[in-house]
């Protein structure tokens, strides 16, 4: 009879379980990069605590399913040298449109090249490795130019932080010296 009993509880139990599916946790990772504000696919956001994580898809977004009533907190990877988060409150509904809005942690953006054209000391940003190397002929370039080529070694931004730098340095470069660079850049 306490056999019955006991197996009456656990059935009960695997039903309950089955019939609850927990609530929906969705919305759009958006990181603010210079003055552009972009989506970015495949940035690592855990649910701190609870064993999940999800990555943005193409457009930004993000969805965890199956969650309990309460406070949670998510964990973003990525854009910023810390982890940034953000707690979040279920209350008994899908929450979703919980966007998610970073600024990014760039040492060198869009704005950061305006700078640095202004003040005379434009860059061309490389992304290397630990070692530095540099190429036969880049002085020469440099030189005439009037730019420098700064490698990041393993301390880099994110690689949409140096695209968008770069980006308008080349614009600079096109309107000062007209396309020719383009053939001797490294």
């Amino acid at each position: 009879m306490k056999q019955l009993f006991y197996l009456m509880i656990i059935l009960s139990n695997v039903v309950s379980a089955q019939k609850y599916t927990g609530y929906e946790l969705s919305g759009r990772l958006e990181v603010k990069i210079g003055s552009e504000i972009i989506t970015p696919e495949n940035v690592l956001i855990e649910l701190e605590g609870e064993s999940q994580s999800e990555q943005t898809d193409a457009d930004g977004n993000y969805c965890f399913e199956n969650l309990k009533n309460g406070q949670h907190q998510l964990k973003i990877f990525g854009y910023t040298f810390q982890p940034q988060r953000f707690k979040v409150n279920i209350d008994g509904e899908n929450l979703e449109n919980f966007n998610l809005k970073i600024n990014a942690d760039c040492l060198a953006d869009g704005e950061i090249a305006e700078k640095d054209i202004k003040e005379g000391k434009p860059r061309l940003l490389i992304r290397g490795g630990i070692a530095p190397i540099i190429q036969s002929g880049q002085q020469d370039f440099e030189k005439k130019y009037k730019i420098s080529y700064s490698d990041f070694g393993c301390m880099q931004d994110p690689s949409e932080c140096t695209k968008q730098y770069n980006e308008v340095i080349f614009e600079y470069l096109d309107n000062t010296y007209g396309n020719t660079w383009r053939k001797e850049v490294r």
